[in-house]
């Protein structure tokens, strides 16, 4: 069995890997267990099915064109013509121009996450050689004796676990977003020519930009993490005021590695911004709708009460008028 300070020096020298963490491309250009990629295939056939659609798009436009021109209405010819050549081209070419902003935003993430990950190594370093030869005993939960844990020093160890975990689940999470809206380009760049739909490649454009943009996000915010040694505190899981520091920090890095693609949409403007404004307006629908509703079952109520007052009014005269004759009668 390795000694604690082997394990410690091997653990260190895997952080270098973490500059290759983030990488939108790792996905797409993925093999399977048969060597051949898997998604790139499809690329083709939805290239295929896009230039169809590019030409429904371009119908739909004539279409509008001549309506225009029956309407008496002038609608520049030529700049049709232009953005159909220039949206053809881009389709025809989309496997090599697609690849070239999210190529620069990795090769800028990696730059920020080698340089924070040898200073977390540097931290980690000297944090588990301290720990190692003063508290081995924080190391429990990942040996046969982790059943001696406390319960502060368990949630402890196991949400900084968790947190560790979150990193590489947020950098494969971009992978696999990277991987959708890259396959759906083809089929979102031909609404770009027709008016009515043209917000689709809008928002498609902005969204991939901004998953490509968290191969930067992330190795930033990471980076951050690492200058105000967050990640070193979220991992002293030991006594029970340490125990709380580790819980507290565990729980910053999952919140910070969680804004990592709302914060990348929310720059580029995608679709996350959009459902949040989709969503606002749905709100704000809803408000007025209520109070609508309450205004109109006020009037509702009014109305009933004025038809019911002379009618609860009477009733009561005419039931006196009944006794005061039945008395009379009595009398």
């Amino acid at each position: 069995m390795a000694s604690l300070q082997e394990m410690f020096e091997e653990g260190v020298s895997d952080l270098g890997k973490l500059s290759t963490m983030w990488d939108p491309l790792s996905i797409i250009d993925a093999k399977g267990l048969d060597g051949h990629p898997v998604f790139s295939p499809m690329l083709p056939r939805l290239m295929a099915f896009g230039a169809g659609l590019l030409v429904l798009m371009a119908l739909l436009r004539v279409i509008g064109i001549l309506s225009d021109a029956f309407a008496g209405r002038s609608t520049p010819i030529l700049g049709f013509a232009a953005e159909t050549v220039l949206i053809a081209a881009l389709l025809v070419s989309y496997p090599e121009w697609v690849r070239i902003l999210p190529q620069i935003f990795t090769g800028i993430g990696r730059g920020i996450q080698s340089s924070a990950a040898q200073d977390l190594g540097a931290q980690v370093a000297g944090a588990l050689a301290q720990m190692g030869d003063e508290r081995a005993s924080d190391f429990k939960l990942w040996s046969a004796q982790g059943v001696e844990l406390g319960v502060g020093s368990l949630m402890a160890a196991l949400a900084s676990t968790l947190a560790l975990v979150f990193l590489w689940v947020v950098a494969k999470l971009q992978a696999y977003l990277f991987t959708f809206w890259f396959l759906l380009g083809p089929i979102a760049l031909p609404t770009l020519i027709y008016p009515a739909l043209r917000h689709v490649g809008r928002i498609w454009f902005a969204t991939l930009m901004g998953v490509s943009f968290m191969s930067v996000t992330g190795p930033l915010l990471f980076a951050i993490l690492v200058r105000s040694q967050w990640i070193p505190h979220a991992f002293s899981a030991g006594g029970a005021l340490d125990a709380v520091t580790c819980l507290v920090f565990s729980l910053l890095i999952l919140t910070t590695l969680a804004s990592v693609p709302v914060l990348s949409l929310q720059i580029w403007g995608g679709i996350e911004g959009r459902v949040f404004q989709g969503v606002s307006s749905a709100a704000e629908g809803a408000s007025v709708a209520a109070a609508a509703l309450q205004s109109a079952a006020g009037r509702t109520r009014a109305a009933y009460e004025t038809w019911r007052g002379p009618q609860s009014n009477s009733t009561p005269a005419s039931a006196k008028s009944e006794s005061g004759s039945g008395g009379t009668s009595g009398g």
